[in-house]
C-alpha cells in the first residue's frame, strides 16, 4: 500500500505519515510490534510511573494513550472501510489519558492493550479489499481516507517510540 497523499488527511497528520516508507505499510505494522515491546522490556513499574518533566505523562500513560490512539484510530479506518458514511467525532486525547487510569495497571498490561488492539487492526486491514483502503470518510470534520488512517496509525507509533528514547529512557 503506498503513502497517502497530502490531499488524504488533514496536515497535523504530516508529521506521522512521513515517517512510514512508502510501500512498506503492513511490514512497518507488523515489526512495530516487537519493536514497540522490545523498548518497554526493562522498565521497571517505577520507571513506569516518571515522566520526562512536570506536568508531561508517565510513561505507562504515554503507552496508554498509544493504545487508545491505536483503538481510535483503527476504529476510525474500520467504520470507512465498511462504507459507514457518518461521520466521526474528535478525539481528545488530554480528555482520553487521565481516564484511562493507566498508571493504576502494571506496565505489561498497558503494554498488552496496545499490543491486542495492533493485532486486531493489522488482521482488519489485511483483510480489506482494495476499493476500502481507497474510500474517504469524515473525521473531526475533515475528509480522510482509510489509506491515511492506516498510515498514521503506523506513523503514530514511530513517533511515540523516538520520543520515548529521546525523553524517557536516556
Amino acid at each position: 500500500m503506498h503513502a497517502p497523499s497530502p490531499s488524504e488527511y488533514t496536515p497535523y497528520f504530516q508529521r506521522y505519515v512521513t515517517l512510514v516508507p512508502d510501500g512498506q505499510l503492513m511490514p512497518t505494522l507488523r515489526s512495530q510490534v516487537a519493536e514497540f515491546e522490545a523498548l518497554f522490556a526493562t522498565v521497571t513499574e517505577a520507571q513506569g510511573m516518571a515522566s520526562y518533566a512536570p506536568g508531561k505523562w508517565s510513561l505507562k500513560e504515554v503507552i496508554g494513550h498509544v493504545a487508545d490512539t491505536e483503538r481510535v484510530f483503527g476504529f476510525r479506518a474500520l467504520h470507512i472501510a465498511r462504507g459507514d458514511a457518518n461521520p466521526l467525532p474528535s478525539f481528545d486525547q488530554d480528555q482520553w489519558t487521565p481516564h484511562g487510569q493507566f498508571n493504576a495497571h502494571s506496565v505489561a498490561s498497558v503494554l498488552g492493550q496496545w499490543r491486542t488492539a495492533r493485532l486486531a487492526n493489522i488482521t482488519a486491514i489485511e483483510a480489506m479489499p482494495d476499493e476500502a483502503i481507497n474510500r474517504s470518510g469524515i473525521v473531526s470534520g475533515n475528509p480522510v481516507t482509510v489509506r491515511a488512517l492506516v498510515h498514521i496509525l503506523a506513523g503514530h507509533v514511530a513517533f511515540h517510540i523516538t520520543h520515548v528514547r529521546e525523553n524517557y529512557l536516556t
